[in-house]
């Protein structure tokens, strides 16, 4: 039996926008993780028993990895402060409630409904990106995001070509708030850890919309991404840097 309950009507259709929006931008692993939860059956597992699927030499990797995921969808959900708090207490129920137990030791995950159709609606966008021609991943043609497809619910669709000529228009791809450069200090694996910033919010788009991927979207990392999102507001790069730089002046005169 499930003990995954359904959001509140209000809520439901905010969050699955969110998830149609945060979820292609989510670094390889934590999707990896979201799509091994996807496939258990009844969409439950362990992170002990995702940790050995994976390969993962802690559980804690796995809890990270959806508890980060989870706060990026929540972020683009807009919500007060108290809304977050009382709809998601734990950062981890933002995409998972406890599961049916029966899995040995650990705490059973089981993938919120709304999380298996997005996941879903993300690969029939990655088999239709795939089948695009040649002009459309070097940005000769007009890239289109936001346009509203029909499945069992609305979302707006993101481009996923977009985030990878962001990316190459920003090579090599650093924070544009921090300057942080995952493949020079983790390793040149780890470069899709960054995130991709809309300057201008799917949320806000009115129907489908022509998106420049060099001048609309911007590379951040997860850390900066939370703080431009935190509390539902929608923080400009340079005011994001300010809070960073008030942070580091405040450090070296306490020393």
């Amino acid at each position: 039996m499930s003990h995954s309950p359904s959001l509140p009507p209000h809520v439901s259709a905010r969050y699955r926008a969110a998830l149609a929006d945060v979820l292609p931008a989510l670094p390889a692993f934590q999707l990896t993780v979201l799509r091994t939860l996807r496939d258990a059956p009844q969409h439950t597992l362990t992170a002990g028993l995702i940790r050995r699927q994976l390969g993962v030499d802690h559980a804690v990797t796995v809890n990270n990895a959806l508890a980060n995921a989870g706060m990026a969808v929540l972020g683009a959900m807009n919500l007060t402060a108290e809304e977050a708090v009382q709809l998601f207490p734990r950062p981890w129920r933002i995409l998972a409630m406890k599961g049916t137990p029966g899995l040995g030791k650990g705490f059973p995950w089981q993938l919120r409904p709304e999380v298996v159709e997005a996941l879903g609606e993300l690969e029939v966008q990655a088999l239709a990106t795939d089948r695009l021609e040649l002009d459309e991943r070097t940005g000769h043609a007009p890239l289109t995001e936001a346009g509203e497809s029909i499945i069992t619910m609305e979302v707006r669709r993101r481009n996923l070509r977009a985030r990878e000529l962001c990316l190459a228009a920003n090579a090599p791809p650093t924070c544009r708030v921090c300057g942080l450069d995952f493949a020079q200090i983790y390793g040149a694996e780890f470069s899709e850890c960054l995130h991709v910033h809309h300057l201008n919010p799917m949320a806000m788009a009115v129907g489908e919309r022509d998106v420049d991927p060099a001048i609309d979207l911007v590379p951040v990392c997860p850390n900066c991404h939370a703080v431009i999102h935190a509390g539902g507001a929608l923080r400009s790069i340079e005011a994001v840097q300010g809070l960073l730089l008030h942070a580091k002046v405040g450090s070296s005169r306490k020393t």
